[in-house]
């Protein structure tokens, strides 16, 4: 099986679409393609929003456990309130085509958390300040177990998850391996390995 970007999947509150809808499929494909080589058994993201990543991960391993976690503040690509509740059923829906266990954790905060459930692979795509993003792969590298990856994206598009995210590096560079992945938005691969 190859990834298909699935139309139905597509939310019609997303204003970022009509925006981004030629790269939409091939930056998704990517997702994908870093999680088929992963193959965890455990997936854990911050930042579900319509749940366009998480399709994408369980077309690569539909027998995953996935976990998402959204804030509903209306940041990054977040609809907060009226339209908050619509965009979460939507990721809900959308994903109960997955036999296995699909759970969306909604509103949840990952400031104000310090563990997740334990995983294989971290998809961070939450708070995109600088604290925030170094705070998210604090909790994300805390509530890992060894060998686990973590996948952030957003790297060459904002600059606070970029600076965030080296200095992070910086901090954990002897027990964390990492690879740049170009994507539209640039993505970050680690590897924990201590």
């Amino acid at each position: 099986m190859s990834y298909q970007w699935r139309k139905e999947m597509q939310c019609p509150w997303d204003k970022s679409f009509k925006k981004y809808k030629d790269w939409y499929p091939e930056y998704y494909k990517t997702k994908y393609e870093i999680c088929k080589k992963i193959n965890p058994g455990t997936i854990v993201e911050i930042g579900v929003r319509a749940g366009y990543s998480a399709d994408a991960f369980l077309q690569a391993c539909p027998t995953a456990t996935y976990i998402g976690y959204d804030a509903d503040n209306g940041q990054h690509g977040g609809k907060k309130g009226l339209f908050a509740k619509p965009y979460m059923e939507w990721a809900k829906k959308h994903l109960a085509l997955y036999d296995y266990n699909v759970t969306i954790n909604f509103p949840v905060d990952s400031q104000k958390v310090d563990t997740l459930a334990l995983a294989d692979f971290y998809h961070i795509d939450g708070d995109h300040s600088k604290e925030g993003v170094m705070h998210d792969l604090d909790t994300c590298y805390n509530s890992a177990e060894l060998g686990a990856h973590l996948l952030i994206d957003d790297i060459d598009y904002i600059d606070d998850v970029k600076d965030g995210v080296y200095e992070w590096l910086e901090i954990h560079k002897d027990s964390i391996t990492y690879e740049y992945i170009e994507t539209k938005r640039g993505d970050i691969l680690m590897k924990k390995i201590k």
